[in-house]
């Protein structure tokens, strides 16, 4: 019997769910999405608490449609554990992101091989999974890889000091009154009265929004306590930039997020590096301590692309490509900017079809030419 919640999904392909196991024995989540044979294949990677439903959206055209009819015709994408579709950001046990980087990641990766003949394969990677792509790639354990296209964040991830403060106070906070380990998103799934309703109420505060589930994804990934007008309605997107039924149906793209996560998220944030955890423990040993420690022979190109407007690693892969190109200058990294888009609407906003992935599909076409 599947984990996983069933695709909210209108794809215009054969769609197969690939069973796959991390090493550690947790059961995740792999889609391939096909229209016939082709010899290029690309790995999707989401989000903390989000999954494939947001490179499927069926109310407008969305990133997998895209690279098929472009000619990528072997599209594969990773629920990693902390995957809406999967029960483990409500488990009390936790994880962070060396678990992704050490298990989730290498095991996608060489399931994609396995069917794909060997092949090097191009990746599509969103914040904490493009995070935690980048340590695995820097451990070694990534396998050939014909370029990454990263979101947000990547190998040097940083945030507003209105953030960093948020993130060192609020999970002590929450620790206290969510003993159950993660912040709900759905309102209706806790009730307005129960002791986790309250803090929808806090969420609430300053929203310009109304939807309870909006103003709580910015309470929990954005800056501030509320939301604030100066925000647009949301730390995440741009209002103006999803389709009203996407906006309707936030609770079906966002889940709860784990508070387990949110201590490692805090270290990187405070170097401004993708760091392990705890060196101390020996089970992540495979890792180096810092992605930035392994540099000197990186060769996977790589396409940074980043939403003018966002709200959440603020300037975070303007660092990164500054970083590298001052210190490892024959890494081929690009970096371009996306006007009028802030973090999620990246790949969620109802016309990223025509103002975005042309920009990442063409930019993977020069690197890995391959047959349609």
């Amino acid at each position: 019997m599947t984990l996983l919640r069933p695709l909210i999904a209108d794809v215009d392909a054969e769609l197969r769910e690939v069973p796959l196991v991390a090493d550690d024995g947790v059961a995740l989540g792999l889609t391939r999405f096909r229209r016939g044979p082709s010899d290029r294949s690309v790995l999707l990677v989401h989000g903390l608490t989000t999954s494939t439903d947001m490179f499927v959206m069926p109310e407008h055209d969305n990133l997998v449609e895209s690279l098929l009819d472009a000619g990528w015709g072997d599209v594969w994408s990773v629920d990693w554990r902390g995957s809406f579709r999967l029960p483990y950001n409500t488990d009390a046990r936790g994880f962070n992101v060396d678990d992704v980087a050490l298990y989730d990641l290498p095991a996608a990766l060489a399931a994609v091989r396995r069917h794909n003949g060997g092949r090097p394969v191009a990746v599509i990677a969103h914040c904490v999974g493009a995070l935690a792509l980048s340590m695995t790639i820097a451990a070694k354990l990534a396998g050939p890889l014909a370029g990454v296209v990263a979101n947000s964040t990547f190998l040097t991830p940083n945030l507003s000091e209105q953030s960093r403060l948020k993130l060192s106070l609020l999970p002590a906070v929450l620790d206290r009154i969510l003993p159950e380990g993660y912040i709900p998103m759905d309102l209706a799934q806790v009730g307005l009265l129960s002791r986790r309703g309250a803090l929808f109420a806090l969420a609430a505060a300053g929203s310009s929004c109304k939807d309870p589930t909006c103003q709580m994804i910015s309470f929990a990934w954005g800056s501030t306590l509320g939301v604030g007008a100066d925000a647009g309605g949301s730390a995440l997107y741009e209002h103006r930039n999803l389709h009203p039924a996407t906006h309707a149906r936030l609770r079906e793209l966002f889940g709860p997020a784990p508070l387990s996560f949110y201590p490692h998220l805090r270290k990187m944030a405070s170097e401004r590096a993708v760091v392990r955890c705890d060196v101390a423990d020996a089970r992540y040993d495979r890792l180096p301590r810092s992605a930035l420690d392994t540099l000197d022979d990186w060769d996977t190109p790589l396409l940074f692309v980043n939403g003018v407007l966002n709200r959440v690693w603020t300037g975070s892969l303007a660092l990164c490509h500054g970083y590298l190109a001052d210190r490892h200058p024959d890494i081929d990294v690009t970096l371009i900017e996306i006007p009028g888009y802030g973090h999620q609407d990246i790949f969620i906003g109802r016309a990223a079809a025509l103002d975005v992935f042309p920009r990442m599909i063409s930019w993977l076409d020069e690197r890995a030419p391959g047959r349609p």
